[in-house]
């Protein structure tokens, strides 16, 4: 590896800058990617590995971005019993109400009704609405497209493929979720079961939603959204195999000392003496940091502006609770949006969406163990929660949690008050990305993958957050393709 000269040096392992290499390297590129440790957030206690760790796992259906990512790789995993539809997707507690939302709109209709009564016929009319702005959506964004359009080229593009929209499609653009909803006759459970969906099946929630965003979240997760055996690990491991099958390289450091910009860019690490040498680089996660360490000059214009904005109001805070896996009750989901509050039942709560790890998953918990991250979104007046504000948001979702399994007292390992918060601090001193712009035409876009940097390029959860983890695909796919390009020149 030292003294070669890469095509494309990416810069993190998340999912998306591993896809894009693996693309890259199996169009005859060579590329190197670098793991940086110091920029994991995790903490180790008891056997556990206390990490975010994705429960819905989208985009694996027929003509979404993996399986065209996998037939590209020539992997054909839809055969694999790995990754099966989720039969329920998941699950929906409010407090009168338990259900499990199955994918087959049919099924969830029968559903609707013994638990909705007369709500289901106008919860399954919003669906069937967002399900239709959200296939000319998709159809649009796997156009030859750039998404956000950063450049006057890739606007021209976007704008004359957008041409063909209907005006109703240009209007439900400005269209705001809520006033969508006005729409249709729920009463407050109905709306909390439609709300508390769309508040935990995305990473990014802006305060006011365009209805485009909304498309794609509330169509996407009831139809598609698939349990992989494994977990993200299992799709992180076919990324570096096939990387590794097509003579890419992964080299892990504990951090990165510099970065020379040059005719031929070198990078330095603080583990070998020789830098490495590279034509372009793929940053997979945290770009400001990027650019702030190594070449803040070049942040303008847009990108800058982007980068410089506030995080929105609303933030995650995930409380960790190990537990013995006997306690997990027959029927539970993996994953829950539990809109209980059992002190005051004739209110509905703030929701907790709680994640199951993978049963029999070693790099989360010990053989017969689980861990459960219990995420609450948190509004602070100050803008960061103090250690007394995040014991009291602990404590409110452990009340929730106990709710659901009436026994976790008798069965949990511990609860990670303190290095849940050390976690959040963490997390709070990487760069979050902004709410989404309500004023953006799609309501999903924020960072382009081209950056105002000629030899640098991005792909992760900034550029389509609305997406999930589907963002992240179509991200790095976006990405592999506009270096082909510049490579192939």
């Amino acid at each position: 590896m030292i003294g070669k000269l890469f095509d494309v040096a990416i810069i993190g392992t998340e999912l998306a800058g591993l896809a894009a290499g693996a693309l890259l390297v199996k169009r005859g590129f060579t590329v190197l990617v670098i793991d940086v440790e110091s920029q994991k957030h995790q903490v180790k206690k008891n056997g556990y590995t206390l990490t975010e760790f994705p429960g819905l796992f989208f985009g694996f259906g027929q003509g979404q971005i993996f399986s065209e990512v996998f037939t590209e790789l020539g992997i054909p995993f839809l055969e694999k019993k790995r990754f099966l539809l989720g039969e329920p997707a998941y699950q929906v507690v409010l407090p009168d109400v338990r259900l499990d939302v199955n994918p087959n709109r049919e099924a969830l209709f029968k559903i609707l009704q013994a638990e909705f009564g007369n709500d289901a016929t106008s919860i399954m009319s919003l669906l069937g609405e967002v399900d239709r702005y959200s296939s000319v959506m998709r159809s649009l964004l796997t156009q030859n497209v750039v998404y956000p359009a950063y450049s006057m080229r890739e606007r021209y593009r976007l704008n004359r493929a957008c041409g063909s929209l209907g005006s109703d499609f240009k209007d439900g653009s400005r269209m705001f979720f809520n006033d969508f909803l006005q729409r249709f006759p729920l009463t407050p459970p109905g709306r909390a079961f439609l709300e508390s969906q769309f508040k935990f099946l995305c990473p990014v929630y802006p305060d006011d939603p365009t209805l485009f965003y909304a498309a794609f979240v509330l169509s996407s997760t009831n139809k598609g959204i698939y349990k992989v055996e494994g977990g993200l690990k299992v799709l992180e491991d076919i990324f570096k195999e096939r990387i590794i099958s097509y003579r890419g390289k992964l080299h892990r450091t504990s951090t990165i000392e510099d970065i020379d910009f040059g005719r031929v860019n070198e990078i330095k690490f603080s583990d070998v003496k020789e830098p490495v040498r590279c034509k372009k680089f793929l940053v997979s996660t945290d770009i400001e940091n990027f650019f702030s360490r190594f070449h803040p000059k070049t942040i303008k214009g847009g990108y800058g502006k982007q980068l410089a904005e506030a995080p929105g109001k609303l933030h995650e805070y995930t409380l960790f609770i190990a537990i013995d896996a006997n306690v997990v009750p027959v029927g539970m989901d993996e994953n829950v949006i539990l809109h209980v509050d059992p002190e005051s039942a004739d209110e509905l709560g703030e929701p907790v969406f709680l994640r199951l790890s993978p049963p029999e998953s070693p790099e989360y918990a010990p053989v017969g163990k689980r861990l459960i991250a219990a995420t609450a979104l948190v509004n602070p007046e100050s803008g960061e929660l103090t250690a007394a504000q995040a014991r009291d948001i602990a404590n409110r979702m452990m009340r929730q949690l106990r709710y659901l399994i009436p026994f976790l007292d008798d069965f949990t390992e511990f609860i990670a008050y303190d290095e849940s918060f050390a976690l959040y601090q963490s997390a709070r001193r990487s760069k979050i990305v902004p709410a989404i712009d309500p004023e953006d035409r799609f309501g999903v876009g924020n960072l382009p993958n081209r950056t105002p940097h000629d030899e640098v390029f991005y792909a992760g959860k900034g550029s389509l957050p609305g997406l999930g983890m589907e963002g992240e695909g179509i991200s790095a796919y976006i990405a592999a393709n506009l270096l082909t390009k510049q490579l192939s020149k």
